[in-house]
Order: structure tokens, then C-alpha cells, then sequence
């Protein structure tokens, strides 16, 4: 989509400032670039204009639900449904809105009504089997995100969220598979090769999980999360000083990681630099009060 196309639409609404059409596709060039204040403004004006099209409230729902105001989102996707009750689309994302809030069996009776509108709707498999996951509910997850990727073989998201499962119950092997595969599909899809790198991780094959750590980094560069990972990959290499290189960039994206603040005390311990050891883990202490507990098992395990 080009500057040119937004062009002619300014002009469209110039010479009829109540072209509530104009206004709707301008709205959708900015969903479309992620511009959700701005698109949030057109959609407005062109329910204001046209109050009984249900698309322009759900695409609005849309732009509030990226925008994180899911209060929002979920009265515009209400709005929708008045004015069609069988817009599966609707319900689908009112599901993920609830999923924000926590609402996880709202969200599912939503995407349950949006699978019985439409049995052949992907996302909404998907979207359920997430909801699934994130109340533990492990094995209709895995049912629901295996479903998501019958229906679209090229379901990316629905590998990667299935590998997620796949780990959470210790099936590694399996994790690997689903990673592999979002990777095929979506070469420069930085969270599979981060998931992956993970998994690796656990089977303490080190090598390839820096392997993928790297090209996480190479993808995601600002994303503090890889930066742990790969430095923990490191701990475990007994490469301190790279470790600790990563910690700290993890801790300059986002400066109370508390996980970091523990991984970064570990291994000042390991290195024998006590005081900047304690200095870290209290501060994972202070921000997270589990890591005490954590700790102990570590120096029980690793240092008695």
C-alpha cells in the first residue's frame, strides 16, 4: 500500500468531506500501517456519517485492540454483533480482547460462537487453543492449534503456539518439529528461532540453541528476552564474560528484568565476584521474590 493511494483518498475527502467510504479506506491504510490513532479518527468519522455498518465498528474494535484500550475494542465489536449477529469475525476478535483482560472463558465462548458461524475459521481455532494454553488447559490447546493448522497448513503462528504446548508438557522433540516448521514457512519469524533456541537450551545442547539465539538477535534486535536466553546459553558454556555482555543489553532494553538481575548474579557468583553477585540477586530478590527460593536450589544444587 502506497503514499499514493492515502493521496488520493485526502483528495476524495477534501472534495466531499462527508464521504464516509473515504473516510473507512483511509482508515484501513492506517490499520494497515499501524497508525491506530489515526485510523481510530477516520473510523469515527465515518460511523458518524454511516452508524449502521457493523465493519467499520469491528475494524474500529480492531484498531482499539492494538492500541491496548480493549474496554473499547470490546463495545465497538459489541456494537457489530447488534448490527450483524452472525459477523464471526467480530466475535473472534472480541475473543482476543477478553484474552488481554484476562477473561479466558469469555474469550472462548466467543471464539466458540465464531467456529460455530464458520467450522472452517483457522484463526479462531488458534485463538482458542492460545486461551486454552494460558488457563493450562495444555491437551485441548494442542487439539485446537492442530485443528487451526488443518484447516491452513501454512499456519505459521498455530506451529509456533503448538510447539509452545508441545514444551509446557515436556514433549521437546515434538516442540522442535512445530519451531522447525513456523521457521519454513516464515524464515524471519524471530520468535520461533527464540522458542526453538529455548527448547535447545533444555536439552542442554548449547551450540545449537546459540545458533538460533543469533538469529533471533539478528531479527529482533531490541527484544530483551533473547539477549537472557542467549546469555543463559552462555552460563551453561561457562562463557561468563559473554553472559554477562548479554545481561546487560537485556537489562538496558528493559531495566527490571528481574529473571536478568538472577541469570547476571549466578554467574557473578560462579566467577567469584561476590559482591556484585549479591548486589543482582537482591535486586531479582526486590523485584521478584520467587528468585530467593530459586536461588537456594541453585547454590543447593550447584555449590554445596
Amino acid at each position: 500500500m502506497n503514499n499514493r493511494y492515502l493521496d488520493e483518498l485526502n483528495k476524495r475527502i477534501l472534495l466531499n468531506p462527508r464521504n464516509a467510504e473515504a473516510y473507512r479506506e483511509r482508515g484501513d491504510v492506517y490499520r494497515y500501517l499501524q497508525e491506530f490513532d489515526k485510523a481510530i479518527i477516520d473510523y469515527s468519522k465515518a460511523i458518524k456519517l454511516e452508524p449502521g455498518d457493523a465493519k467499520t465498528y469491528r475494524n474500529r474494535g480492531y484498531a482499539y485492540s492494538n492500541a491496548e484500550k480493549y474496554d473499547r475494542a470490546i463495545a465497538d465489536y459489541n456494537e457489530a454483533l447488534k448490527l450483524d449477529p452472525g459477523f464471526a469475525t467480530a466475535y473472534c476478535d472480541r475473543g482476543f480482547a477478553y484474552d488481554e483482560k484476562g477473561e479466558y472463558d469469555r474469550a472462548i465462548a466467543d471464539y466458540n460462537e465464531a467456529i460455530r458461524i464458520d467450522a472452517e475459521y483457522a484463526m479462531a481455532y488458534c485463538n482458542r487453543g492460545y486461551a486454552y494454553r494460558r488457563k493450562e488447559e495444555l491437551e485441548q490447546a494442542i487439539a485446537d492449534y492442530s485443528k487451526a493448522i488443518e484447516l491452513d497448513p501454512e499456519y505459521a503462528l498455530a506451529y509456533r503456539n503448538r510447539g509452545s504446548a508441545y514444551r509446557h508438557i515436556g514433549e521437546h522433540d515434538k516442540a522442535l518439529a512445530d519451531y522447525t516448521e513456523a521457521i519454513r514457512i516464515r524464515p524471519d519469524y524471530f520468535l520461533a528461532y527464540l522458542n526453538r533456541g529455548h527448547v535447545y537450551t533444555e536439552k542442554h545442547e548449547y551450540d545449537k540453541a546459540l545458533t538460533d539465539f543469533n538469529e533471533a538477535v539478528r531479527l529482533g534486535p531490541e527484544d530483551s528476552v533473547i539477549y537472557c536466553q542467549r546469555g543463559i546459553a552462555y552460563r551453561y558454556l561457562g562463557e561468563y564474560d559473554k553472559a554477562i555482555a548479554d545481561f546487560d543489553q537485556a537489562l538496558r532494553l528493559e531495566y527490571d528484568y528481574a529473571h536478568v538481575y538472577y541469570e547476571r548474579g549466578i554467574v557473578y557468583y560462579k566467577k567469584g565476584d561476590y559482591e556484585k553477585a549479591l548486589i543482582d540477586l537482591g535486586e531479582a530478590i526486590r523485584l521478584n521474590h520467587a528468585f530467593a527460593d530459586a536461588f537456594a536450589a541453585e547454590v543447593a544444587a550447584n555449590f554445596s
